[in-house]
């Protein structure tokens, strides 16, 4: 059985043919394109500054990816032996698998902190951490509360002669994560039975294509689709557009 995480959760929501391909076709996965290479690596690095907010954690990156149950269970072991911050901690409920970046550990009561290299907590944001509470609680973990950990500016503009919690603002959404719980059973148990279909499901070329992220299995899904056939079925703007051509789906 296919383990979904959380990224692979959000695909899922956003398109569950997008989810079918990046588990049964990954290797035919669209190329990197420059922007999107730089983005990642901004946001792991803004991910290590936001650390220092909870100095002295321990880190619990997995060693390989697909290391499930046993980067759970080292996990569950630290958490147990009461260690007090966690940083990418692992959370397996049946074959869903959720990695958090910062965990406070209080006598096993804990705040979960997520990271998002952006201004504001978006919609996919909310979403995302939904899956990982509901992971996590159905582990059989106690939450006291999950938040959403941004930077109030670029980093590479911020004066490092003030405190680092000047550049983060720190925005709990627990409520509205408890509120979307039943939401996130249902959707991951359809994901879950989708992906033991011989087939992908039958999704049309549309918007789901870029929001809230530019699908990277387009190369193979729109195989076949003319150009002039694809600016006519989304109603191509300029955004769309310039990863398209990044893409190489249209011409430049």
């Amino acid at each position: 059985m296919a383990h979904i995480s959380k990224s692979a959760f959000v695909r899922g929501i956003q398109c569950p043919k997008q989810l079918y391909y990046y588990k049964n076709s990954y290797n035919k996965r669209d190329a990197l394109t420059e922007s999107q290479r730089v983005s990642f690596k901004r946001g792991t690095d803004v991910g290590l500054l936001a650390q220092q907010l909870f100095p002295g954690g321990r880190d619990l990156t997995p060693a390989s990816p697909w290391q499930y149950k046993q980067s759970a269970n080292i996990t569950r072991h630290y958490i147990e032996q009461e260690a007090a911050v966690l940083y990418e901690a692992s959370f397996l409920y049946d074959s869903l698998y959720a990695i958090m970046d910062i965990v406070v550990n209080t006598s096993g009561s804990l705040k979960l902190y997520e990271v998002k290299n952006t201004r504001s907590v978006k919609e996919q944001h909310v979403l995302d951490a939904s899956f990982q509470y509901y992971v996590i609680t159905q582990a059989g973990f106690k939450v006291e509360s999950i938040a959403i950990v941004y930077p109030i500016e670029s980093p590479d503009d911020y004066d490092s002669t003030k405190p680092l919690s000047d550049l983060f603002k720190i925005e709990d959404i627990t409520a509205l994560v408890q509120e979307r719980q039943s939401e996130i059973e249902k959707s991951s148990q359809y994901q879950v039975n989708m992906l033991l279909e011989p087939l992908p499901p039958e999704t049309t070329i549309g918007n789901q294509c870029f929001k809230p992220y530019a699908c990277d299995f387009m190369g193979l899904c729109w195989a076949g689709t003319p150009p002039n056939a694809i600016n006519t079925i989304i109603g191509i703007d300029d955004d769309k557009r310039r990863i398209l051509t990044e893409k190489q789906l249209l011409p430049r």
